[in-house]
């Protein structure tokens, strides 16, 4: 099959237009075209046929492999992803946004919550947020860099308040997923 797989893909960059393959791929993209570049390889685990076995290597890949992930080297946004694909693969099509999309969708979410607290109004509280950390560090990049939020900090007790109150939320959130891993292996694996 390779190499059939391989001679279509020769015959595709021969004959085929660049807007074809960017619908086609669903990316927009030009077609690559070194010829010599491209070497295909397939691979193909019957097991995967079996719903079931891949619901536990998945579920098994939850419960062992991501809490001992204290570096994070296990793609969660491709983990997601093959999981919405083992329920519905339409789901994991509709559903999934891309790193840089879901990111950027996270920081404009911090940036608002910041704005509304300098205004004076709560921000939303989340309970036991797995993106606490990062939204952390988002919230104090956005102050960082905006003299008028480092004025307020200074000036405003409310808004030095509700900041504080933000904070508080998000280290609780991930301080609860620490303890969440710590319950389930004993340790703590961070020290």
């Amino acid at each position: 099959m390779s190499a059939v797989v391989g001679r279509m893909w020769e015959l595709t960059q021969k004959f085929d237009s660049d807007e074809r393959f960017g619908a086609v791929t669903g990316t927009n993209a030009p077609m690559p075209r070194d010829k010599n570049k491209f070497n295909f390889s397939l691979n193909f685990d019957i097991r995967e046929l079996d719903n079931e076995f891949v619901q536990k290597k998945l579920q098994a890949i939850s419960q062992f492999i991501l809490p001992e992930d204290t570096m994070g080297i296990v793609d969660r946004t491709k983990l997601i992803r093959k999981k919405l694909q083992v329920i519905d693969p339409t789901l994991a099509t509709d559903l999934v946004t891309e790193e840089a999309e879901a990111s950027k969708k996270m920081f404009d979410d911090v940036n608002n919550q910041v704005a509304l607290m300098a205004l004076g109004n709560q921000p939303n509280f989340v309970e036991n947020d797995p993106s606490a950390g990062i939204k952390l560090q988002f919230m104090q990049q956005i102050i960082a860099s905006n003299p008028k939020y480092q004025e307020l900090l200074q000036s405003d007790q409310q808004f030095q308040e509700l900041v504080q109150a933000f904070s508080q939320n998000l280290n609780m959130s991930m301080m609860q997923q620490q303890n969440k891993q710590i319950g389930r292996i004993g340790v703590n694996p961070n020290g």
